[in-house]
């Protein structure tokens, strides 16, 4: 892949990435433990029922919805991660180029398309041949 390609995927990675921590920033704080973590904010709105269920029901959301940025954050630093290895771009599985048309789609993909559709289908590699699961 040309490296006017992998700056262009790279200042996207990166503004995705800016994007997802300030939402983060948001409805979590970060976990001071454990490097990559957050943990979702519990708002206090008020002391009457319903604004208790409001409380509650706001920090279910925030939790489902900590999670899935969380996945999309480790997902984008991995990928950036990458560019700097110079290993972007290269299925994890296979190890062939993934395709820069996937790559402007998804920057964040591990797999090329082939191999993201056998690992879709329940398709695991097993002592180096693909096997159904």
């Amino acid at each position: 892949m040309d490296k006017e390609t992998i700056q262009k995927l790279k200042k996207k990675l990166l503004q995705k990435k800016k994007e997802l921590e300030k939402v983060l920033k948001e409805i979590a704080t970060k976990d001071k433990v454990v490097k990559g973590d957050y943990d979702a904010k519990f708002f206090n709105i008020g002391r009457e029922l319903e604004e208790n269920a409001l409380e509650v029901g706001t920090y279910d959301l925030n939790l489902s919805l900590e999670a899935n940025l969380e996945v999309a954050l480790a997902a984008t630093n991995r990928a950036l991660e990458k560019i700097k290895k110079s290993t972007y771009g290269i299925c994890e599985k296979c190890s062939k180029e993934i395709k820069p048309k996937r790559l402007e789609a998804f920057p964040q993909a591990r797999f090329c398309i082939d191999c993201k559709k056998k690992l879709g289908k329940g398709i695991r590699e097993v002592r180096g041949k693909w096997a159904r699961m």
